[in-house]
């Protein structure tokens, strides 16, 4: 599996520039990267030892595999912010990583490069919208088998959302088609669109409260621990 990692992020021209494992939160530890060495390293670890990759040059970014925890990994990947022109490449190293990772439910979230105040962009697993529903709607997702019977696939077409049938048995959701590429206002006004269609529906969560939140009244939850 990290093999693959390595090779999907070298492929996407995202090479890691150093590594480390869960256990060694010290800066210090970090590993100068080689695909061969990370392989090497992964091979010899602890099931409870699972990388975080760094990346200092553009694109920067840190990769984080998650926790070893049911149904599966819970990896996140945050990215600093990119050029319009280079948004497109983070969509599909997202759908690498999923195929790779095969999240029950993952995202794919980016600011406007144009924005007063740019912020980085996240591939996520988003662990809380199996119990929760969403907290917010991202330009894409991937929802897994098991979160399926949540969504209405041919009302979301109808909505202009683009469905994708994935061959590893999730549906990726686009709010619109290349969400990449839509201009900002367009994609900002669908993604409020279908806000308010979940929250008629019932499925996006309060997490109004840190400590305390509630599972969308109609949401179906997959239990994660």
């Amino acid at each position: 599996m990290f093999r693959q990692l390595a090779a999907s992020l070298e492929q996407a021209g995202w090479t890691p520039d150093a590594f480390d494992l869960a256990d060694e939160p010290d800066r210090r530890t970090q590993r100068p990267f080689q695909a061969e060495a990370f392989a090497e390293a992964m091979a010899g670890a602890n099931l409870s030892d699972l990388p975080r990759l760094h990346r200092q040059r553009s694109p920067a970014y840190v990769f984080a595999a998650g926790l070893l925890a049911t149904p599966r990994l819970s990896p996140t990947l945050d990215f600093g912010q990119l050029p319009a022109s280079d948004l497109e490449v983070p969509f599909g190293l997202a759908d690498a990583l999923c195929e790779l990772f095969r999240p029950v439910y993952a995202a794919v979230s980016f600011r406007d490069p144009d924005a007063a105040e740019p912020l980085p962009g996240r591939i996520s697993s988003g662990r809380l919208v199996h119990r929760y529903g969403f907290e917010v709607v991202p330009p894409r997702c991937y929802v897994g088998a098991e979160l399926l019977d949540n969504f209405d696939l041919p009302a979301l077409r109808d909505l202009g959302v683009d469905v994708t049938p994935t061959d590893w048995g999730a549906v990726r959701l686009d709010a619109l088609k290349g969400p990449w590429a839509v201009p900002s206002a367009e994609l900002s006004a669908q993604l409020q669109r279908l806000g308010a269609y979940f929250a008629e529906r019932g499925l996006m969560g309060d997490y109004s409260r840190a400590l305390v939140k509630k599972a969308g009244a109609n949401w179906k939850p997959v239990q994660a621990t």
